[in-house]
């Protein structure tokens, strides 16, 4: 039987490892002609696309007519780099429309949207990827710091939309919510505006210690 041989260079910088190759064998495919009177061998090979988790959010991959990707292969790291993206995992699985029809003949489904490569997906990783060793020797697992930051951020978020939802409007700020639209780069540039030039109460309150955050609060990778 002919083979193909492709020859892949990786790295994976987290757990230091040098640069090396790996090569993989390809069977050819014989094609018979509409006819049947000639074959064809060719290489099955498709184009595809690699890009990083955080990228990739707001896309979906499925089966529908108008569902730009067809399946994701995703390396979903180790536990550490979890911990460094919270919920890096959940954002990967949720770009999948279907994990599959999950049948007693077969172990994996076989028209899922979402394959996993690697050995960083495990049940530990599912159920625990939250957690941390204690730095007290022999006391129990810890939220990471990240985590508990981000459980801060959303009771924030869902304080300020308990206050949203309760509070009474006037008829003219009604009026206001109805008529007044921004475009994407009008927003962005207000944005940009109020971290740039602060006025004087976000100017005073910025220069307290809970209000600055490293870059670290964010993740390495964001």
């Amino acid at each position: 039987m002919l083979y193909f041989s492709l020859s892949i260079r990786f790295s994976h910088k987290e757990l230091n490892h040098s640069l090396s190759y790996q090569h993989v064998p390809i069977p050819a495919r014989t094609t018979l002609c509409r006819k049947g009177c000639c074959t064809v061998t060719w290489c099955p090979l498709e184009i595809s696309w690699a890009t990083t988790i955080h990228k990739f959010q707001g896309f979906e991959a499925g089966f529908d007519i108008n569902d730009m990707f067809r399946h994701l292969i995703v390396d979903p790291g180790d536990l550490k780099w979890e911990q460094m993206c919270p919920g890096a995992l959940y954002v990967a699985l949720s770009r999948a429309k279907t994990m599959g029809t999950f049948r007693d003949d077969t172990s994996f489904p076989q028209d899922s949207a979402i394959y996993w490569y690697g050995s960083g997906l495990s049940t530990a990783r599912i159920l625990n990827g939250h957690l941390k060793k204690n730095p007290k020797k022999g006391g129990p697992k810890v939220k990471c710091l990240l985590i508990t930051k981000r459980d801060r951020w959303v009771a924030y978020l869902n304080q300020r939309k308990e206050h949203t939802r309760i509070k009474v409007y006037s008829d003219s700020e009604k009026r206001k919510v109805r008529t007044v639209r921004h475009s994407q780069g009008q927003v962005r540039e207000r944005i940009a505006t109020i971290i740039t030039t602060p006025n004087k109460s976000w100017a005073k309150r910025r220069k307290q210690k809970k209000y600055s955050l490293t870059r670290s609060f964010f993740g390495q990778y964001a």
